[in-house]
C-alpha cells in the first residue's frame, strides 16, 4: 500500500537530530548520573579541604612557640615521648640570655642589713681572682628555706632565706646559665642590741 511505504520512507526521512523517546530517556539518565557523580566529586573534594585543615591545626599543635626571644637552654623530652601535664620538671628550659641575673639568697640573720640598692660582687667559685660588680634590680618579697648550702663549718640549714636579684653584665664573667657565684653585698652596719626587757 502506499500509505505504509509513506510511513516507513517519511520516518526513515526524520530529521538527524531527533531521537525516539527511549535514546531521550537514557540520555536524560546519563546526564543525572554525571550531574549527581560531579555533586559527589565536589562533596568529597570539600570533605578532603576540611581534613586538610583539620590536619593543619593539629600540626600547628606540635609545634612550640615561645613569648619571648630567646635560647633552649635544656630539652627534657625527645620525640614520641609521652608528656604529662604537670610534670614537675619542665619538658624545655628556655631563657633570656641578654640579661643574666644573679639570685643571691640572704641568711633571714642577716636580713635587717640588706639594703635594697646596696652594692654587691660576684666572685667566681674556686677562683677569688675573677670578680665583676653586680646591679640591684630587686628583693623577693618572700622570705623562702634555705635550698643551696655553701658547706662552711658553722652553716644553719634549718634557715630561711631572703632573696635579692642582681644583674650580671652578659660579658663579665666567664659564667654558666645555672652555675653559682660567690656574692659579697655592701651591708649597713650592725645597730645596737636590743635591750631586754
Amino acid at each position: 500500500s502506499v500509505s505504509s511505504t509513506c510511513t516507513r520512507t517519511c520516518s526513515a526521512e526524520r530529521s538527524p537530530n531527533t531521537i525516539s523517546g527511549s535514546a531521550a530517556r537514557k540520555a536524560e539518565a546519563s546526564v543525572a548520573l554525571a550531574r549527581a557523580r560531579i555533586a559527589a566529586a565536589e562533596a568529597a573534594a570539600e570533605q578532603a579541604e576540611a581534613a586538610l585543615a583539620r590536619a593543619r591545626v593539629d600540626l600547628d599543635k606540635t609545634v612550640l612557640r615561645a613569648p619571648i626571644a630567646g635560647t633552649v637552654l635544656r630539652i627534657n623530652a625527645r620525640p614520641g615521648e609521652y608528656a604529662q601535664p604537670g610534670a614537675a620538671e619542665p619538658l624545655i628550659v628556655f631563657g633570656d640570655l641578654s640579661a643574666l641575673h644573679v639570685r643571691v639568697q640572704v641568711d633571714e640573720t642577716d636580713g635587717p642589713r640588706l639594703v635594697p640598692g646596696a652594692e654587691a660582687r660576684g666572685f667566681l667559685r674556686g677562683d677569688g681572682t675573677r670578680s665583676a660588680p653586680l646591679a640591684f634590680v630587686r628583693l623577693e618579697p618572700l622570705a623562702r628555706p634555705k635550698r643551696f648550702l655553701s658547706n662552711a663549718p658553722g652553716e644553719r640549714v634549718d634557715t630561711r632565706v631572703v632573696e635579692a636579684i642582681y644583674r650580671l653584665a652578659s660579658d663579665a664573667l666567664p659564667v654558666q646559665i645555672g652555675q653559682m657565684l660567690d656574692v659579697f653585698i655592701a651591708a649597713a652596719p650592725r645597730g645596737p642590741a636590743l635591750a631586754a626587757r
